[in-house]
């Protein structure tokens, strides 16, 4: 009987363990020693060297058999698996049972590793499928910023919209290139919006960062926005009030300087050629002459990148009213003015157009006794009395005399010879 069961343990092989545990249930005794050697039972266990890792970063698996298969050798290849797909192999090591796979090429998303052992000739296989390692590659993302309007005036809204793709849940975060924070929002339907007016002056470089998840790598966009300074045009003319004909030199200021430059455009007039278009001055002053001074002028400073135009009220230029003055007596005898001794002689003045009542003209006399009066127009007329202790024998000349006002030119009259 003894013979058989050495006989059946050699045919027998990798079956020897059932072979053997038959024979115990059947009450049959065992020998002492086969043939061919039993195999010890072995467990595989998988570990990873992190929980998640990005597309293409390397990942190392370490299986580790146990208790060690002594007799393994260079050929016996623990098997690495993502569910039912091998993904690479490693020896076992005889010593220690651990075989290690450094591997990159993991596919996104999340991931079921194990790892089988084949076995050997003394110890039996087995694998760590009933504890799979749930490995995340995180999933890659894109993200597309669109700001509009894409030029604002100072203190205007932009609205930053990221889409991002790869993901539905996540994070946006927005920024400037001041490191000034301008607000997040939380992903709907892959998309996330902001709008904010906080955007300092300038060329602003705005980025949308959608921030790493547990599932899903960080990505970013930018966008850029000009934010224009905001400015305000004055105008105004020298000399002012000006004479008629005289030329007139027309100033627009815009505040604040522009600091790339820019043009005027000044309008006088609804004609194409009532209007010239100047250069700024490095201070933000452009300037016109004209001849004659138009009554009413408007400056349109036009804009640059980075300046916002603007345009003057319009400025109400007054030219002063051209006049002609007379002077006459009450003694006027076929356009002579002649007096008695002992005769008193009023003078009369007459402005036209008339200045406003109250404007002074002043009568003068040429000869001693000196003759002064400044009396007050009304209605464009004044007259002042000369004494007749004035007037002694022979000739006066007398004149009137309006001074430049401010809405008037000033005239004086001829000399109006009295006897």
């Amino acid at each position: 009987m003894q013979s058989l069961i050495h006989a059946e343990l050699r045919r027998a092989g990798s079956r020897v363990v059932p072979f053997l545990l038959g024979l115990a249930v059947l009450g049959v005794p065992l020998p002492a020693r086969a043939g061919t050697p039993l195999q010890t039972p072995t467990t595989t266990s998988l570990t990873a060297s992190a929980e998640r890792s990005d597309p293409g970063e390397s990942v190392t698996l370490t299986a580790t058999v146990s208790p060690a298969p002594a007799d393994a050798t260079s050929t016996d290849l623990v098997r690495f698996l993502d569910g039912a797909t091998e993904i690479g192999t490693a020896p076992v090591d005889a010593i220690t049972g651990v075989a290690e796979l450094a591997i990159s090429t993991l596919p996104e998303g999340t991931r079921s590793l194990t790892a089988a052992f084949p076995g050997t000739a003394g110890f039996e296989a087995s694998d760590s499928s009933a504890s799979p390692v749930a490995h995340t590659v995180r999933t890659t993302t894109t993200t597309e910023l669109v700001a509009a309007p894409g030029t604002v005036v100072e203190g205007a809204s932009v609205t930053l919209t990221a889409t991002v793709t790869g993901t539905d849940a996540g994070t946006v975060a927005f920024s400037d290139d001041l490191g000034t924070a301008l607000g997040g929002d939380v992903l709907d339907a892959g998309v996330a919006e902001v709008s904010t007016a906080d955007l300092a002056p300038g060329v602003r470089k705005v980025t949308a960062t959608f921030q790493a998840t547990d599932s899903a790598i960080s990505s970013s966009d930018d966008a850029e926005v000009v934010v224009q300074l905001a400015t305000t045009t004055t105008l105004s003319g020298t000399p002012d009030p000006s004479d008629p004909g005289e030329s007139v030199l027309f100033t627009a200021t815009v505040s604040p300087a522009p600091t790339d430059s820019g043009q005027v455009r000044f309008t006088w007039g609804s004609e194409p050629a009532d209007q010239d278009t100047v250069d700024l001055a490095g201070d933000g002053t452009a300037q016109l002459p004209l001849t004659p001074a138009p009554a009413s002028v408007t400056a349109e400073f036009l804009g640059t990148q980075l300046s916002a135009g603007s345009t003057s009220d319009a400025y109400a230029h007054a030219v002063r009213t051209a006049t002609t003055t007379t002077i006459t007596s009450n003694r006027m005898t076929g356009g002579v003015s002649k007096s008695n001794p002992g005769q008193s002689v009023t003078l009369t003045a007459v402005v036209i157009p008339a200045p406003p009542d109250g404007t002074p003209i002043a009568f003068r006399g040429s000869t001693e006794p000196a003759f002064r009066r400044d009396v007050a127009l009304v209605g464009g007329r004044a007259s002042a009395t000369v004494p007749a202790a004035i007037l002694a024998s022979g000739t006066y000349n007398f004149r009137a005399t309006l001074a430049t006002t401010e809405t008037h030119v000033g005239s004086r009259s001829d000399s109006l010879p009295h006897t």
